[in-house]
C-alpha cells in the first residue's frame, strides 16, 4: 500500500513537471519558428512550375536505380525533370542527393524552407495566420494533455513548412503524392 501511494505522488509529480516542461516549449515555440529565417527579402520569391510533387522521407536504393518503380502515380507516364519535383522531409543520403541532382530533377529541402522568406510570407502567413492559430491554441492548451501540446507543435511547424512551400515555392502543381521510400 505504501509503494502504491509513493508511486502515484511519483507520477503525480512527473506528470506536473512534464506538463509545465511541455507549456513552457509552446510558449517559446514561435520564437523557435522565426529563429530559422536567414534572410528576409522585399521581393518575392521565383516559384517552381511542377506539375507531380513527391514526398520523400528515407532513401530508396530501387528508385534511384535504373528502375522507374513509382511511375504508376502518374498513369503510367515517366517522371519527368521539367514538371517533378522531390520534397525531401528527413535527411536521406548522400548518393541519393547526387543521383537527383545528376537525373536533373528539382528538390525542395521542406525543413530549410524557412531559411529565405520574403516580407509577404513574413507578414501573411507568420505573422498573421501563424500567431493568430498559436494565440488561439494557448489558450486552450494549458489543460491539454501533453500529447495533445506536442502534436500540436508538430502540426504548427508542418503548417509554416507546407504554407511555405505551396504558397512561395511550387506553382501550377497538379498532382500532389505522399510516397514513403523507405530504406531497404
Amino acid at each position: 500500500m505504501a509503494i502504491s501511494v509513493f508511486s502515484r505522488a511519483y507520477r503525480g509529480v512527473l506528470t506536473v513537471f512534464n506538463h509545465i516542461k511541455w507549456f513552457g516549449i509552446f510558449l517559446i515555440f514561435p520564437v523557435w519558428i522565426f529563429s530559422k529565417i536567414r534572410r528576409i527579402s522585399v521581393k518575392r520569391m521565383k516559384r517552381v512550375d511542377c506539375q507531380v510533387g513527391l514526398r520523400v522521407y528515407k532513401t530508396d536504393p530501387s528508385f534511384f536505380s535504373k528502375q522507374r518503380s513509382i511511375d504508376f502515380l502518374v498513369d503510367g507516364m515517366s517522371l519527368n525533370k521539367g514538371y517533378t519535383i522531390f520534397c525531401v522531409e528527413t535527411q536521406i543520403s548522400d548518393s541519393y542527393k547526387e543521383e537527383l541532382n545528376k537525373r536533373g530533377y528539382k528538390i525542395a529541402y521542406i525543413q530549410d524552407l524557412l531559411k529565405d522568406v520574403d516580407m509577404d510570407f513574413v507578414k501573411n502567413v507568420l505573422l498573421k495566420d501563424f500567431l493568430g492559430l498559436w494565440a488561439s491554441f494557448l489558450l486552450r492548451i494549458a489543460t491539454a494533455p501533453d500529447v495533445v501540446m506536442e502534436s500540436t507543435l508538430k502540426n504548427l511547424q508542418a503548417y509554416v513548412l507546407w504554407k511555405r512551400f505551396f504558397i512561395n515555392i511550387i506553382w501550377n502543381i497538379m498532382l500532389y503524392t505522399m510516397i514513403l521510400l523507405m530504406s531497404m
